[in-house]
């Protein structure tokens, strides 16, 4: 049955509204969560550009164009942007609201946490501050404190080393924050986490995961939030339900290993069923290789940099020679890789093992600025 998409100015509806900093960014990449809200509620967007926003307001979305300085750091600018966002909630008065980017988040926060309105940021960065050191990064962390503490929901994913902040629900029903290197962690995927709880100054009581076994979604309900969740680009709400209504409990497998298949859905050419499998075996690939580092007791975040590097090759490469990561890109010690590999079954005297050690030696004493060694 298909949803037919109302008009976005009932002021009957009830309102939620969204903060970001790019039209375009909305369009191309939220769309799907959009129209999905659309179908229920009043759907406000303010934005600072123009890009996207004819078509946006096509759909049934109200735009309210509010002026940022992306990456400025004007005290009046940005006063001047917490005073709109609040002239904004006063307007609409909205049940939730949505933010993305950092200063949505951060200063839309102030003004929804003061006027009591549920939000949810949602942060796939923190910007290059927190690199540097110093006054300023001390006045941009409370800043996110202020702004994020009293967030319905925070989610954090650094794609760069796979570090992400995510709320779990416990088999009793209790809500953790999780923190650790998890990389593409998404709702609807099952965990057992074994860690170290700590109270942060800022955060609170959180765990600090050192392993976490991973469980692909075995429920129907559990794969469509695992699909919808933006893990592959091109597939929301909609085309996951239609997607594990068709394929039930088998949705995971036939993405995998029988793409010609999901043509059958209305929207997926051939084209993008091919790309779709490929996008899902390169996540199942990351998964496999992460299992293969924990195996050994290697960081997780090992796993990201060997896919960054091999591609959906990195297992099959590792495993013909985990002297691989004794290299610079990955700096495991050679007595570690080595112990890895001779549990494996490697030889004493394999090529790659003579040939990495022999690396690791020269390197180990170029660093510690000897020029030649004795035979």
């Amino acid at each position: 049955m298909k949803a037919k998409i109302m008009s976005g100015n009932d002021p009957a509806k009830k309102t939620v509204m969204i903060l970001a900093n790019s039209s375009g960014g909305l369009y191309d990449f939220r769309n799907e969560l959009v129209q999905k809200l659309l179908q229920e509620y009043r759907v406000v967007a303010s934005l600072p550009d123009t890009v996207k926003t004819e078509l946006l307001a096509k759909e049934g979305v109200i735009i309210e164009h509010t002026p940022i300085n992306r990456r400025g750091m004007n005290p009046a600018q940005d006063l001047s942007l917490v005073h709109a966002y609040e002239l904004l909630m006063k307007k609409y008065r909205p049940d939730l609201v949505l933010t993305y980017t950092i200063k949505p988040n951060v200063y839309g926060g102030f003004v929804c946490r003061k006027m009591g309105i549920p939000y949810l940021p949602t942060i796939t960065g923190l910007g290059s501050t927190f690199q540097k050191s110093g006054p300023l990064l001390f006045l941009v962390e409370r800043m996110y404190y202020e702004g994020l503490k009293k967030a319905s929901c925070v989610i954090f994913q650094n794609e760069e080393n796979g570090y992400t902040v995510l709320s779990l629900l416990t088999e009793l029903g209790e809500v953790v924050t999780a923190v650790g290197c998890i990389p593409y962690a998404a709702p609807g995927e099952g965990m057992t986490v074994t860690g170290v709880w700590v109270t942060h100054p800022l955060y609170g009581r959180q765990i600090t995961c050192e392993h976490v076994e991973r469980r692909l979604p075995h429920e129907k309900e559990e794969m469509v939030s695992y699909l919808a969740s933006g893990l592959l680009k091109g597939v929301g709400q909609a085309t996951a339900e239609q997607l594990v209504a068709q394929f039930g409990t088998d949705t995971l497998r036939v993405l995998e290993e029988e793409p010609e298949k999901l043509s059958i859905i209305r929207g997926i050419t051939d084209k993008k069923a091919v790309e779709l499998s490929r996008a899902f075996r390169e996540l199942t690939g990351l998964r496999r290789t992460m299992e293969f580092m924990a195996r050994y007791d290697l960081p997780v975040h090992l796993a990201v940099q060997a896919h960054r590097i091999y591609g959906t090759e990195a297992l099959n490469r590792l495993r013909e020679d985990p002297y691989l990561l004794t290299g610079q890109q990955f700096g495991v010690e050679f007595s570690r890789a080595d112990e890895m590999a001779l549990s494996m079954g490697f030889d004493g005297d394999s090529g790659c093992r003579i040939q990495a050690a022999l690396l690791y030696e020269l390197q180990y004493n170029q660093g510690n600025g000897h020029v030649f060694l004795p035979r």
